[in-house]
């Protein structure tokens, strides 16, 4: 089962469609239902070895981003492709 709580509500889980896409059952997809309030979101997955840690859902990765561009004082947009 995967379980999803928003950031902004954890006492409201909800249970994503899960589609294995992946042929080595390495991956799923999880998809949220509809009417589901854009955002972050963190993410169980509980199967008969017990909880995984919680992931983020939707959380910007700021990968490409150097202590050049990013200091103190300097106002920057942060975006992310998921």
């Amino acid at each position: 089962m995967v379980y999803a709580a928003s950031i902004f509500d954890t006492r409201r889980f909800l249970l994503p469609a899960v589609t294995q896409i992946d042929t080595n059952a390495h991956f799923i997809v999880a998809t949220l239902p509809a009417g589901s309030t854009p955002g972050l979101y963190n993410v169980w997955v509980q199967n008969q070895s017990g909880w995984s840690p919680c992931s983020k859902m939707n959380a910007p990765r700021p990968i490409f981003m150097s202590d050049y561009q990013a200091h103190n004082g300097t106002d920057i947009e942060v975006a992310s492709i998921r």
